[in-house]
């Protein structure tokens, strides 16, 4: 097609223009066809005569009508053709209506995919509204991870800890199901302006956490240590203000979310999406969030108690420590009951002996299981010589074992439960035990350094006040000798007990399995146990020993079992390659009639059981023995802590004071001096050795008692 857009005086050379160009025609069936675009003057084209009238030039000065060398008619063409990146461009328009614009563009293009088919060199674009959408949901895609990255470092900046920024987090999905939910209740498609109020949506959400988690924290740390008292509390208090957040919001979209006016599609679905946002976000502050905060206050409390006990100092330590590489690591103090909740939780016995409970409970109620089945084929060859007869038999028999067998063995596995708790509950118990002797050995051995660093203290004050004696001819140079020789005597004990207490740390940290240094938290003190008769029935030992007597029990029944009838059923069938398929069903039950070595088994099991019960008996006696015993080492250690208690109170001063006045005063020579000297160091370390011993005998009697 050739179009020219030139005045009339110009026709006779537009014509020769386009029939000189006819190479650049357009062929429609076999002809060679030109569009040709004039404009003529307002008194020349009052109709189509005047264009068929036109005279045309030729090259010999002859002039012919323009009808008679071109047809003259009316054609629909398009009034514009407009080009994009030299192109031609067609633009079809429509209205989206009440559906969404992405909605709609899909489905024309699968329209379009499957009933249009493009010539070479054609291709569709979707533009106008459509092509904005996209390019806002590629901007959104930015924004809306950005804007969740924010709120999540604003959290973690306002609370300090990662896990409680987490758990105010938790706000944004459960928000974001109720703005779904409310555009899908009302029928409106996710645009900009919706994505737009989730952004919105999620900052008073998390608001309302803030408000909630935040008087949690405050109820903490003015002393409320009750986590159930705290939630109700804070849950109580905070009512109104979580409310409010959600009213106010709520109320201030509602005239978007209402408005029909001009430009409320743009309004309706962000103000939708903070109002059902906000509705479920009000449930999950009120009701879901205290149960997430209480689980991780419960988490917190058992997991990481042992943090959670230290004392501000202590921590300002630990921090200081983990910083400088150049200071040595110390041991963060722990109490005995986190201790053993430690231990309990990270020993590889505890853990193996669970593991092994829960073994024996997967093997618990098995249903009755069917027994072998048989299956058999005849033939190959087998062919009656007197007739040429060939037979093929295929036979299948199923057997049921008695069902005794599986009840028996049931009721033994039940036993077997029973007995790999008791074997659980007995190394917690060992376990207990181990860290409470550890636990008060370190206690003693801190004692003794503070005893030992107090008397070399004392001999080298002494030995000073020694050296000014001898000096001014007051006393002899082995008196100073003496003292300062005593002096080094403690300091090599001190430097001895030093090293026994960091090996009984690094001994401590082992036993506990733990990836932090740790120690004893508290002075070493007596423990007050009661003297009431004790209920030796529920001892874990003894629990155990009459299980084996149970086990025993259950393998009898086990034993006589076997000996009940099995039963089996089977069917065959014969092909005779001249007389066709013959059919067989059979039943049958296996009955034990030999049963001497069976029945001599059951005896022998018996006899097990009359062991095991003596076994129980001996262990009877020997706990009650041994509780006899750790009850009497309990009463002889606590009369020695009740003397050396009052030679330390009452003599120890007194001795202190007397000692040192008479020795500056010289009336007390220094042989006399090392005999109280060393008569006050006794009574202190058998105070604490009488301490110790006492603790130990106590965690006996704990031991098998089974606390």
């Amino acid at each position: 097609m050739a179009q020219y857009g030139l005045h009339i005086k110009d026709v006779n050379q537009i014509i020769r223009a386009a029939f000189a160009g006819e190479k650049a025609g357009i062929i429609y069936e076999g002809e060679k066809r030109f569009d040709l675009v004039i404009r003529l003057n307002e008194q020349n084209r009052t109709g189509l005569d005047d264009v068929e009238n036109l005279f045309i030039t030729l090259d010999n000065g002859t002039q012919v009508p323009l009808s008679s060398v071109a047809t003259i008619s009316l054609e629909n063409a398009p009034m514009q053709v407009s080009r994009e990146n030299t192109n031609r461009r067609i633009v079809i328009g429509v209205n989206v209506g009440n559906t969404d614009v992405e909605s709609l563009v899909e489905k024309i293009q699968i329209d379009l995919d499957s009933g249009l088919k493009l010539p070479v060199g054609y291709y569709l674009t979707y533009g106008g509204q459509f092509e904005n959408l996209k390019a806002a949901n590629a901007r959104l895609s930015i924004a809306l991870p950005i804007a969740l990255a924010l709120i999540f470092i604003l959290l973690f900046f306002t609370f300090g800890s990662i896990s409680q920024a987490g758990l105010i987090f938790t706000a944004i999905p459960l928000s974001a199901i109720g703005g779904i939910w409310a555009l899908q209740l009302r029928g409106l498609p996710f645009s900009i302006s919706a994505g737009i109020g989730f952004i919105a949506l999620f900052g008073v959400a998390v608001l309302k956490g803030i408000v909630l988690i935040g008087y949690f924290n405050q109820l903490k740390n003015e002393g409320m240590t009750d986590i159930k008292e705290r939630i109700l509390t804070g849950t109580k208090v905070r009512l109104r203000p979580v409310i409010m957040t959600a009213a106010v919001a709520s109320l201030g979209f509602l005239p978007m979310a209402i408005s029909t006016s001009g430009g409320a599609e743009v309004q309706r679905p962000l103000a939708t999406v903070v109002i059902g946002g906000l509705l479920t976000a009000t449930f999950l502050t009120l009701v879901i969030l205290p149960i997430l905060y209480y689980w991780l206050e419960k988490w917190n409390h058992k997991k990481l108690k042992v943090t959670s006990d230290l004392k501000g100092g202590s921590l300002s330590i630990l921090i200081l420590i983990g910083i400088s590489c150049s200071l040595q690591a110390q041991p963060i103090p722990i109490d005995l009951e986190n201790a053993i909740l430690v231990a309990l939780n990270n020993h590889p016995n505890v853990k193996a002996a669970a593991l092994e409970v829960e073994k024996n409970r997967s093997l618990q109620n098995l249903k009755y299981n069917f027994g072998t089945t048989d299956i058999s084929y005849q033939g190959n060859g087998l062919t009656d010589r007197q007739f040429g007869q060939q037979v093929n038999q295929i036979g299948i028999i199923q057997h049921f074992p008695s069902p005794g067998i599986s009840k028996a063995a049931n009721i033994l596995q039940n036993q077997l439960v029973y007995q790999s708790t008791y074997v659980k509950q007995i190394s917690e118990n060992e376990l207990k035990w181990k860290v409470k002797n550890l636990y008060f050995e370190i206690q003693y051995k801190k004692e003794v350094e503070k005893l030992y660093s107090n008397l070399l203290f004392t001999y080298a004050d002494y030995y000073d006040k020694a050296k000014v004696r001898v000096d001014v001819g007051a006393a002899n140079s082995i008196e100073a000798l003496t003292l300062k020789a005593k002096w080094k005597e403690y300091e090599l004990l001190l430097r001895q007990v030093k090293i026994e207490l960091n090996s009984l740390n690094q001994q401590f940290q082992l036993l506990l399995n733990s990836n932090e240094a740790l120690t004893t938290k508290d002075s070493l003190t007596s423990i007050f146990i009661s003297s009431s008769t004790v209920d030796t029935t529920s001892n874990v030992f003894l629990l155990l020993s009459k299980q084996n007597v149970a086990i025993e029990n259950a393998k009898v029944d086990v034993l006589r079992s076997e000996l009940m009838p099995s039963f089996n059923v089977g069917y065959a069938a014969q092909n005779f390659n001249q007389g066709g398929w013959l059919n067989a069903v059979q039943a049958g039950i296996s009955i034990p009639l030999f049963k001497n070595q069976a029945k001599k088994r059951i005896e022998a099991q018996k006899m097990q059981i009359d062991i095991a019960a003596y076994h129980y008996d001996d262990k009877v006696l020997a706990i009650r023995q041994a509780l006899l015993q750790a009850q009497n080492t309990i009463d002889l250690y606590q009369e020695g802590i009740d003397f050396y208690k009052e030679q330390i109170d009452a003599f120890n001063p007194e001795l202190t004071r007397i000692s040192q006045l008479n020795y500056q005063a010289g009336e007390l020579t220094y042989l006399e001096l090392l005999n109280t000297l060393d008569l006050m160091a006794t009574n202190s370390k058998y105070y604490w050795e009488q301490i110790i011993a006492h603790n130990k005998a106590v965690a006996d009697f704990q031991f098998l008692t089974n606390q």
